[in-house]
């Protein structure tokens, strides 16, 4: 066709020489968008590095030993409500939680007073880069998106409306999936994830109390305390 428009060719309707400068605005005014992506969350990041604010995600495993663990596993999710935490799986003897990080050092102290803690590991991981990377490339593909959109509004040929909306359907699949990743960072940031094992503590036989006491002696004889 003579007449013939394609996404290639401008982009938008027109011919001749409105080619040879649609392009190149096209061009510059989805790179300006792209520079505004970059910089606008950037500052509003680096603000944050001056304040000294980071995003960590806390990681906390316990292992607890009690007489009554079924007792202990009841209390320590009464301690999850209070705490205004949640439960995310309850199995025998254990408990997965999120817990608002504020309150994870009130939480993990009445916690460990419900048995002997046998084993305590906290760990913290920052996501701070990580994140603001994200956002800005989450920004960018907003602003690349909306620019599709327009041009899809503009478009007259077929083929030119089919090749846009592969660029829209594969840019809205970005977006998705760093709007789910965002979310998830923020949720690991704001509530800890706590692992709770409960087990029960052996009771001895009689012949355990004598072995016990035998022990209890041979310390008392090297260590005084």
């Amino acid at each position: 066709m003579k007449n013939k428009k394609s996404l290639n060719q401008a982009g938008f309707p027109g011919g001749g020489a409105e080619v040879f400068f649609l392009i190149p605005a096209l061009i510059l005014s989805l790179a300006s968008c792209a520079t505004a992506a970059n910089e606008a969350p950037l500052s509003a990041r680096d603000r944050a590095y001056e304040s000294g604010e980071r995003m960590i995600a806390y990681n906390v495993t316990l292992r607890l030993e009690t007489r009554e663990p079924e007792s202990a596993l009841l209390s320590l999710l009464d301690l999850t409500a209070g705490f205004d935490g949640y439960v995310i799986t309850q199995e025998t003897g254990s408990l997965t939680l999120r817990i608002p990080a504020p309150g994870l050092p009130g939480f993990l102290e009445q916690a460990k007073a419900l048995g002997r803690v046998k084993s305590e590991r906290i760990s913290g991981r920052d996501i701070t880069d990580a994140y603001r990377d994200d956002m800005v490339r989450l920004e960018s593909l907003r602003l690349v998106r909306t620019r599709y959109e327009e041009l899809l509004s503009q478009a007259q040929e077929v083929e030119d409306m089919i090749n846009i909306e592969k660029e829209l359907e594969r840019v809205n699949l970005e977006i998705i999936q760093l709007e789910a990743h965002k979310q998830s960072a923020e949720q690991s940031v704001a509530y800890s994830l706590v692992s709770v094992q409960i087990d029960k503590r052996p009771i001895p036989g009689p012949l355990g109390w004598i072995f016990y006491g035998l022990y209890q002696g041979v310390r008392w004889l090297f260590v005084w305390s």
